[in-house]
């Protein structure tokens, strides 16, 4: 799409991100916030992620994008990104086939969402240096799922029937880690926002670090 994707021999992140249409992004969010405020929350928190997991140094970003005939879109959006295109039917199918993109570039190949918040650069280092020793790494959210998932080798099998979008998301696939024989590192778990009690409580944290960044000045 844009920018050099040959082989660099450096660790490749990816990170999964749709266009912030209203109605297309957060709809459990907005069924309570309305999809306009959905849509723009989520254009928010993935720019507040893509600012917090900027590592040049460290490692080689990538964007999935979808849909991809939004591209000139995410392009004027994000003018500075790399971006693919997801590639799949369902989501463990887009993961599996930029996990074997992202090997064919580097060495070790991480991917992760836009809805965490506290996710930044030294955890997704974290995760690289985790397969030094490792075969998998996995970042758990609180809901059952997972946050980031990196591997240095192509196993697609993990991404095989799996019940995605439920609490049993991260069991699942532990699970299966184990049945390929593979060492597993688990990583901080973290939460994601995907509800209306997600939302009130990041908005509270946010307005409690502006209080504190006030009385600090």
């Amino acid at each position: 799409m844009t920018g050099a994707l040959q082989n660099e021999n450096r660790n490749m992140l990816g990170v999964f991100l749709k266009y912030p249409a209203p109605g297309q992004v957060k709809t459990r969010l907005a069924a309570s916030i309305g999809s306009e405020k959905a849509a723009e929350f989520y254009r928010e928190l993935t720019e507040l992620v893509l600012e917090r997991t900027i590592s040049p140094e460290q490692y080689r970003r990538i964007l999935f994008i979808s849909p991809e005939e939004r591209i000139l879109d995410f392009v004027r959006w994000l003018p500075d990104e790399t971006f693919l295109p997801q590639r799949g039917d369902t989501l463990g199918e887009r993961m599996a086939a930029a996990v074997k993109m992202l090997l064919a570039r580097g060495p070790r190949a991480v991917l992760i969402g836009t809805d965490i918040p506290d996710l930044h650069a030294p955890l997704v280092a974290e995760a690289f240096a985790a397969l030094e020793d490792h075969d998998l790494v996995i970042g758990p959210a609180r809901d059952g799922g997972y946050y980031l998932i990196g591997m240095k080798h192509d196993y697609q099998l993990l991404f095989e029937g799996i019940a995605w979008s439920t609490p049993t998301v991260l069991t699942e696939t532990v699970r299966k880690a184990g049945m390929l024989g593979l060492s597993c590192r688990l990583l901080p778990e973290l939460s994601d926002i995907d509800t209306v009690e997600d939302y009130t409580q990041w908005q509270g944290r946010i307005q409690h670090s502006e209080i504190r960044r006030q009385e600090s000045e």
